[in-house]
């Protein structure tokens, strides 16, 4: 009995939300003063960023928190594209990306070091421990100008002019997260916890088999 409730709480607790990558500091912070621009074609011409990372872990990419802001003057606001792109030899591979959502900062470059936007990917979108990726923003329209947050790690960046040819630069790393929730073949939170009352219901009823045949007579 101690066996199987020892796996199954093992199994859902494997479950959890794992971090695959992260660069934020402290309560989700950043540098609020240093970014990069992820601006529309009306706004100084069309401009896109792309951050390398590897993969921390095997799973289904479930979160992403971005360290954005936007321009106030003038208004850029917007939403940004997120896409996860394979690695072609040090640079993004543009025959092979997924977008994994959408999201629009809400707070004004300038003002503060922790505005986060999250984005929960509704898709299976795997990665896999120990391979290189590339977390690309793209606007998401002709007159946005959003601000991808400096962290304080230094590493390298991509950007292009025209969603084809990069560029890198050894910089700082912007500010952003990814989480799985989902681990290898681990199975889910229900599927588990359906098993777990199945073999005790099962357990309790061959123990109460065992001790009815004991107290028969005997014969």
């Amino acid at each position: 009995m101690l066996f199987i409730v020892s796996t199954a709480v093992l199994a859902l607790t494997a479950n959890a939300s794992t971090i695959v990558f992260n660069t934020f500091g402290p309560g989700h912070s950043y540098n609020p003063v240093g970014s990069y621009n992820m601006q529309g074609a009306s706004i100084g011409g069309f401009e896109e960023i792309a951050a390398p990372f590897t993969a921390a872990l095997s799973g289904n990419v479930a979160m992403v928190e971005l360290g954005l802001t936007f321009n106030p003057s003038p208004v850029g606001q917007g939403p940004v594209k997120v896409y996860l792109y394979a690695d072609a030899n040090g640079l993004p591979d543009n025959a092979n990306q997924t977008l994994l959502g959408s999201g629009t900062p809400k707070a004004p470059a300038g003002t503060c070091s922790s505005s986060i936007v999250s984005l929960s990917v509704v898709s299976n979108v795997a990665v896999t421990m120990g391979t290189n990726y590339w977390l690309v923003l793209k606007p998401g329209g002709g007159s946005v100008l959003d601000l991808w947050m400096f962290s304080s790690m230094t590493g390298a960046i991509a950007n292009s002019f025209d969603d084809s040819t990069w560029y890198t630069a050894p910089l700082f790393s912007p500010a952003f997260r990814l989480t799985t929730a989902s681990v290898g073949s681990v199975p889910d939170f229900g599927n588990t916890f359906v098993l777990m009352l199945g073999s005790l219901t099962a357990l309790f009823s061959v123990q109460r088999m065992f001790f009815h045949c004991q107290d028969q007579p005997q014969t």
